[in-house]
């Protein structure tokens, strides 16, 4: 019964990780998940007493862990700013533990499922009343109630109250999340899911429609890098079903396609989504030169650094010595170095050589993710990294 619980407990931690993960805790500077995680980490140590129950492990996180933890002893004297360094060394050490031990031995691929869908409802839902009552000039506030945001933590009620009101930005909904593109990145997982598992779960109804709503509210929230990818989600999808499809399944596909491309341009152009999604992506024309100068892009030059020294070309500059924006692939490479890439690299072949069909192409989703966004070192890698450990290692994670 315990043991139950404990894998309801986790399962819900793994993923509402993104959601939760800037609320304060009983304890300073660690988070409300964080705090959770550890409590779950103290039961998981109990039941190594218990000889009756087998530890399962992921080992492809175990060099991730082992590359962090050498930096964290040896290497944090040589950055500028040690404390900083050590610190987020440290939690994303506590994360891929989370990954190596909690998952494999705890993670409901059932709960989770239900849990994906009820989450994403309620952020896509909440999302439309912001954008709704936006018009009206009320601003809904990105906080969970009573959840207190852990200390030093940007105030974002008060970013997009400067955002409309003072600046006169345009208003983007993010939900109860901190920005939009990180909204998008949580409704991309449930996409995925509607499209490619619970599609073909008879207790799950209507998953297309839930599919359609979520990607409606990645359009709405005007996040460059959630359209695009959202995107991605579908083309995968249409192509799986046209290609393993029979006759009638090829023409309801691309019937069905048809009206949502159609459909979505239409909104795309009424609304000023897409005139705002090339401005915001490649700045005043459409170029490779552009594209390179946007926001996301801009700070790539920062990796020139890494060849002015052997230990920063190997070992890079350390983890949180930017504050420029670099997507995933180029941040490990700037922070963690070659070494970091290739562990990072081989961590992820084995999640897609592992991985259970149905869920590989969430793997793609991934990849591309941490090609224009940053969320391999974040809360994001739990839940995606989660559903992709599926059957990995031979763990069947608690199908039921």
């Amino acid at each position: 019964m315990k043991n139950k619980i404990l894998k309801i407990l986790v399962t819900f931690l793994i993923v509402s990780y993104p959601i939760l993960n800037r609320y304060a805790s009983p304890l300073d500077q660690i988070t409300l998940v964080e705090f959770g995680a550890m409590l779950c980490f103290l039961f998981f140590i109990f039941n190594l007493k218990d000889t009756r129950y087998k530890i399962k492990l992921f080992k492809p996180t175990f060099p991730i862990v082992v590359y962090l933890s050498f930096y964290a002893i040896f290497l944090f004297n040589s950055t500028n700013n040690n404390i900083d360094t050590l610190g987020t060394t440290l939690r994303l050490i506590f994360l891929y533990t989370e990954i190596w031990l909690l998952i494999p031995n705890y993670f409901y691929i059932g709960l989770a499922k239900r849990l994906v869908r009820y989450w994403a409802t309620i952020l896509s839902v909440y999302g439309l009343l912001q954008v709704v009552f936006i018009k009206f000039g009320i601003i809904l506030s990105s906080q969970i109630p009573f959840l207190p945001i852990l200390e030093g933590t940007i105030d974002i009620d008060l970013v997009m109250f400067e955002q409309v009101n003072v600046y006169d930005m345009t208003f983007r909904c993010r939900s109860l999340m901190t920005e939009p593109a990180m909204l998008c990145t949580y409704l991309i997982i449930a996409v995925f899911l509607e499209l490619f598992v619970n599609i073909n779960d008879h207790n799950y109804k209507r998953p297309i429609l839930f599919a359609a709503l979520y990607t409606a509210v990645c359009f709405i929230s005007m996040s460059s890098t959630g359209i695009a990818v959202v995107v991605f989600v579908w083309v995968m999808y249409f192509y799986l079903k046209i290609k393993d499809g029979n006759k009638k399944q090829f023409f309801q596909t691309v019937f069905i396609g048809s009206i949502g491309v159609i459909c979505g341009i239409y909104f795309a152009l009424q609304t000023g989504i897409l005139e705002y999604f090339i401005s915001h992506t490649f700045g005043n024309d459409i170029s490779l030169e552009s594209l390179m100068q946007s926001s996301r892009f801009y700070a790539l030059n920062l990796l020139k650094e890494n060849s002015q020294s052997f230990s920063a070309l190997l070992f890079g500059h350390g983890l949180g010595q930017t504050k420029e924006y670099l997507p995933g692939f180029a941040r490990i490479y700037y922070t963690l170095g070659l070494i970091g890439i290739i562990v990072f690299v081989f961590f992820l072949y084995i999640l897609l050589k592992k991985s259970a069909k149905q869920y590989r192409p969430l793997w793609f989703v991934y990849v591309v993710l941490n090609i224009g966004t940053e969320i391999i070192l974040g809360s994001f890698a739990i839940p995606y990294t989660a559903f992709l450990m599926l059957n990995a290692d031979d763990n069947h994670l608690n199908k039921k």
